[in-house]
């Protein structure tokens, strides 16, 4: 894969992505961040996979770059991380996976079927894990953060 097709790619996730946020009507100035962030993940995702040779890692590469970016951006507009990073994960959905999955069921081919399926309920397991691993540590460091805060708003009072 060269360096064209990489810009050609992430283009069009950037346009997947402006099209969906658009579609679900995402605040006006979060469209374009999650679409640049849809675009750089899918990129890292196949860069990844092309130096790997294997889905699952580059899946959760990508899924965990959004994510992390996703709650950067969050901090930064002050809004909920969930506008960044559902628009941006779309391009990296395996629709095409459960497509197939379902072709396989309807053509009576039950060992396709169950090998798709399964390889994609595992892409979806590890997409859902980056971000619910990210969501996790995120709250973790900002929740003890915000209580520090508190405290030292607590002992100033307490001392004047």
């Amino acid at each position: 894969m060269n360096f064209w097709e990489l810009i050609k790619i992430f283009i069009l996730c950037i346009g997947a992505s402006l099209a969906y946020a658009l579609l679900m009507k995402s605040p006006k100035k979060s469209v374009f961040v999650s679409a640049v962030l849809a675009g750089m993940g899918y990129v890292l995702y196949l860069v990844t996979d092309h130096f790997l040779g294997t889905e699952l890692p580059a899946y959760f590469a990508g899924t965990l770059f959004i994510a992390i970016a996703g709650e950067i951006m969050a901090r930064i507009f002050k809004t909920p991380s969930t506008i960044f990073v559902f628009p941006a994960v779309i391009p990296l959905v395996p629709g095409f996976g459960l497509y197939r999955a379902m072709l396989k069921l309807v053509q009576n081919d039950y060992d396709g079927f169950l090998r798709t399926g399964t390889e994609t309920i595992f892409i979806a397991g590890v997409m859902a894990v980056a971000i619910a691993l990210t969501n996790f540590v995120s709250r973790r460091i900002f929740t003890r953060r915000e209580y520090r805060s508190i405290d030292r708003k607590r002992n100033s009072i307490g001392q004047s």
